[in-house]
């Protein structure tokens, strides 16, 4: 993706120590280095943590390719409207991957036609009950 073209946002679940997901951001010659603008962590349960993180496309795209993350949809920003991206509905491939977590961690499942916004608000919260969409964001690319 060109430089000039506008920055993203994505929420996503990741192994994570001291507030920092467990994901390669130093060594660029490796096959899984993840290069991501920043990231704020939201809440953690056991080993993983809930994050938002600004980047490119081809850096959210690659994050949710990494080994561990379980990623959402890109989020633009455009005036007044943020995060328009999460009324839409979640693919099978992602709900998959969902339901396989949060399975693993006796958390109900997300049922077909589940909307993003509808699954961060309610894994997210679980995460950190003090969360809500407006009390974390980060600066984009």
């Amino acid at each position: 993706m060109e430089s000039s073209m506008p920055g993203y946002k994505g929420f996503f679940i990741a192994p994570h120590v001291g507030g920092a997901p467990v994901l390669n951001l130093t060594d660029l010659s490796a096959p899984n280095y993840v290069h991501l603008t920043g990231w704020v962590q939201i809440g953690t349960i056991g080993g993983f943590g809930a994050f938002l993180a600004s980047g490119t496309g081809a850096e959210l795209l690659a994050l949710n390719a990494a080994p561990g993350v379980i990623g959402l949809c890109a989020m633009s920003e455009s005036g007044n409207v943020r995060w328009a991206e999460l009324d839409g509905t979640i693919t099978t491939a992602q709900r998959t991957k969902w339901n396989a977590w949060l399975t693993a961690r006796s958390y109900p499942t997300i049922p077909v036609g589940t909307t993003y916004r509808a699954i961060v608000l309610a894994v997210f919260k679980r995460l950190n009950n003090l969360w809500s969409l407006s009390s974390h964001d980060i600066l984009g690319v």
